[in-house]
């Protein structure tokens, strides 16, 4: 089992002791999220813990959100990489490889991390030298929506755990990692354009635990235009959370790693993936509803390739059919229209 320091085990407090304040670099990288840049910057230069630098990294962007780093990085301590656009992946890769704090935290672009989130993670590492990666509760707001939550998850994931666990417990934006566990993870994965952290914390959990501080440190915001917003890269965001599993499943039985020993052939494992099928169909729903039944056949069409199966072309048909004036659609806006009511009731 991996360790990231000297510490003992005890109760998480957020302010550490004097003369022991280990340096932590934190990383966030922006494309096309101007109006999102002054609260994040911030959210950051207010941290309770003082021994921090920030790397500010603009992958490219082609509205003002460079202007508007440069215009509030003025401090010493932060340091702008401005470059072409290559994705978040290869830019958490450069910048981490610019970076030299023991400890790395990320920072979502447009989210806020609350005063004492870095000096509570910090803390909660010295004090559990075998957790490789620390997040928190977060408190989301969907811009599109206007719906707020709570997210509270799993607090403690044990070495060897998330694979068998149902989800992933960070987000990502709030998690502070021990510089020492990446690296012995091997980093980010430039293969993962999409969940890219999941596959590193599986690795990482190989030989470390994971955890999540039980408070609210941080708010995280959906935009527009994120994720949920393009059906292509939701399937292949989809098809790279069951790679990173299927990888870890083959690390762990037969000591290999099927996409460092052939990434171009990895999307050919998924082929009779079962498990995968059926996220796909869960997804074709969710785009039938959002986009119409046009967008359920394409993601639906991905399942059937994978896994050709009677009830995949049953949904296939009724997406085809609900497509007539734009049926679907509709039934979709209610839903979500029912669900911002409730959620705002309650």
């Amino acid at each position: 089992m991996g360790n990231c320091g000297m510490g003992r085990k005890g109760e998480m407090h957020c302010a550490g002791p004097e003369g022991d304040s280990p340096k932590v670099t934190c990383i966030t990288v922006f494309y096309n999220r101007a109006s999102g840049v002054a609260q994040t910057i911030n959210s950051l230069l207010n941290q309770t813990y003082r021994n921090l630098d920030i790397i500010i990294v603009d992958d490219g962007s082609t509205d003002s959100t460079l202007k508007e780093i440069n215009r509030l990085a003025v401090e010493s301590r932060i340091r702008v990489i401005a470059k072409e656009n290559s994705g978040f992946t290869r830019s958490m890769i450069r910048a981490i490889e610019a970076s030299d704090g023991e400890y790395i935290a990320i920072q979502g672009a447009g989210d806020e991390s609350h005063p004492e989130r870095i000096a509570c993670q910090v803390r909660y590492l010295k004090e559990h030298p075998e957790v490789g990666a620390v997040g928190c509760w977060r408190d989301s707001e969907n811009l599109e929506t206007g719906t707020r939550s709570v997210q509270r998850r799993t607090e403690y994931v044990p070495v060897g755990g998330l694979l068998a666990a149902t989800r992933n417990p960070f987000s990502q934006g709030e998690v502070t990692m021990c510089r020492a566990a990446y690296l012995e993870a091997g980093g980010y994965r430039s293969f993962f354009r999409f969940r890219q952290d999941y596959d590193l914390w599986l690795r990482m959990n190989e030989g470390y635990s994971l955890a999540v501080v039980p408070r609210v440190l941080y708010k995280e915001y959906g935009w527009k235009g994120g994720l949920r917003n393009d059906p292509s890269s939701m399937v292949l965001a989809a098809g790279l959370a069951r790679l990173a599993k299927v990888a870890a499943l083959s690390r762990r039985r037969e000591g290999v790693d099927p996409i460092d020993a052939d990434p171009e052939a990895a999307f050919d494992l998924l082929v009779g993936d079962k498990e995968y099928a059926r996220r796909l169909k869960g997804l074709a729903f969710f785009a039938a509803l959002r986009f119409g039944g046009r967008t359920g056949v394409m993601v639906i069409d991905e399942a059937l390739r994978v896994v050709p199966k009677w009830d995949s072309r049953v949904l296939r048909w009724f997406f085809i059919a609900g497509e007539r004036g734009d049926f679907l659609r509709r039934i979709g806006a209610a839903m979500n229209a029912v669900r911002i009511k409730v959620r705002s009731a309650g």
